[in-house]
């Protein structure tokens, strides 16, 4: 089971050990300090902005859950990169396995995409209906232009797989 917290800027990603792996197996090598409340921490990359778990999928007999990753950087003009990740258990929900970890090319740092050569940023998007989610909404801001721009991202189409068209004109006013 993993568990994600996000402290500051950073993200750790936590893994929780059962109580009846620590120590018993071998009672001669016992539990250091760290493992005995049942958990490991893994630093992960500074340059990860924002993460989330928000939907779940199904294709094709196949079940799992979404993972949403924004990654960010620059000087100049800051952009995001989104991945998104399939991930499925098995029946007995002990083993998680990453099918699918895609990179959003046409959102990525001076994406020529659904808008043009653009420079996003953005946080994760959100799911428009969680169980099954088949498309998330993205609010994206272009560090060039200034503009505001809203994308749905159509995840129906499997693991890996997906297509981006932009929603127009999501707020007249601004």
């Amino acid at each position: 089971m993993k568990v994600q917290f996000l402290i500051g800027f950073r993200l750790l990603l936590v893994t929780a050990v059962t109580s009846s792996a620590c120590g018993l197996a071998n009672a001669a090598d016992p539990c250091t300090s760290e493992d005995r409340d049942g958990l490991t921490a893994l630093e992960l990359s500074p340059d990860i902005r924002s993460v989330s778990s928000n939907g779940h999928w199904f294709h094709n007999g196949m079940e799992g859950w979404l993972r949403f990753v924004v990654i960010g950087g620059g000087l100049e003009h800051y952009t995001s990169r989104l991945f998104v990740q399939w991930f499925t258990q098995t029946s007995d929900q002990a083993d998680i396995e990453l099918l699918e970890s895609v990179s959003v090319k046409e959102l990525g740092a001076t994406a020529n995409g659904p808008a043009g050569s653009r420079a996003y940023t953005f946080e994760v998007p959100k799911c428009e209906q969680r169980i099954p989610c088949t498309s998330a909404v993205l609010d994206a801001f272009d560090t060039r232009t200034g503009q505001s721009l809203q994308f749905r991202i159509l995840l129906q189409y499997g693991p890996g797989r997906y297509r981006i068209e932009p929603i127009e004109n999501p707020n007249p006013d601004g």
